[in-house]
């Protein structure tokens, strides 16, 4: 991506290893979370449980101890190469936060779903994270070599400043929306497993609460992603783009209040399994947008 006075740094290769990071750690995640919910799943999805048919419950930690590794590993090296090696500890407090939501914290009220939020909110982060470094070193470089350039044309380095903060404000509306779009689906995962859930002492807010408060919790936090997208989308059409307020209202909000509907007539595991589904697909659409934003900043 690129704008204006402004170039970011992280190559292409960087940025495949970043996600491939992130991808390991994740994949390890997964598996741990099934070795944890091994007996929950046999109640609440037995044709869908991996560990115990496919590989056996010794291979799973095996398989997640190296998934995990790998990724720490690879975000050391990131981390060196920007001269910031302690960027790895990121990942490395996420494989840890992963292991003790699968343990612990997805069984209590409200805390695992938060954990499950901050980490995806976490992502594009993460990203912005392994740049700066770059960037500030390049920016301070690029000053130091146009100082004269600088001291006849000050809207130069105003100009860069400027098109990094709008990257800062993309990156934290999407770690945002994808915190907020991640607890409620989580909270609909919850709502969707309450059966084997419940009888495994399990405190999720449908256990604790009921189901029916659960889907006002729910119907509350879409609605208030709409009313976020909706102050978004004003500032969107008062500086005239058109094309991401069309884009949020279409494939976002309107998806959004659709799912508001499904949550507010669903009664059974089938009904909240497909709403679960939907919420995925709208994870996908707001997703979309980077390359709209990607576009737009060429």
């Amino acid at each position: 991506m690129q704008s204006a006075y402004l170039d970011l740094l992280f190559t292409q290769q960087q940025f495949f290893a970043l996600v491939l990071s992130t991808l390991f750690i994740a994949a390890g995640g997964y598996i741990i979370n099934d070795y944890f919910d091994l007996a929950i799943d046999r109640i609440n999805k037995p044709d869908k449980v991996f560990i115990g048919n496919i590989i056996t419950t010794q291979q799973a930690l095996v398989l997640h101890t190296i998934l995990s590794l790998v990724g720490i590993a690879i975000a050391l090296v990131l981390g060196i190469k920007v001269g910031v090696y302690k960027l790895a500890v990121i990942q490395a407090i996420t494989v840890g936060l992963l292991w003790f939501y699968s343990s612990e914290f997805k069984r209590q009220f409200l805390i695992g779903n938060l954990v499950i939020a901050l980490l995806s909110g976490l992502v594009p982060l993460i990203v912005v994270a392994f740049e700066m470094p770059l960037l500030i070193a390049n920016f301070k470089t690029i000053i130091i070599e146009n100082e004269d350039a600088f001291m006849l044309n000050k809207n130069i380095p105003l100009a860069m400043l400027q098109n990094l903060h709008t990257v800062w404000i993309f990156v934290i509306s999407f770690a945002a929306f994808a915190f907020l779009l991640t607890l409620i689906r989580e909270i609909i995962k919850d709502t969707e497993d309450y059966v084997g859930d419940e009888a495994y002492g399990c405190r999720t807010i449908p256990v604790k609460l009921g189901v029916a408060n659960t889907k006002k919790i729910i119907i509350g936090l879409c609605i208030l992603v709409v009313t976020l997208l909706g102050i978004l989308q004003y500032k969107q059409f008062i500086v005239k783009d058109y094309f991401s307020m069309i884009y949020t209202i279409v494939f976002v909000t309107l998806p959004l209040l659709i799912l508001c509907y499904l949550i507010l007539n669903a009664n059974t595991k089938k009904h909240f399994s497909k709403a679960s589904i939907f919420s995925k697909i709208i994870m996908v659409l707001g997703v979309g947008y980077c390359f709209v934003f990607y576009w737009l900043m060429r």
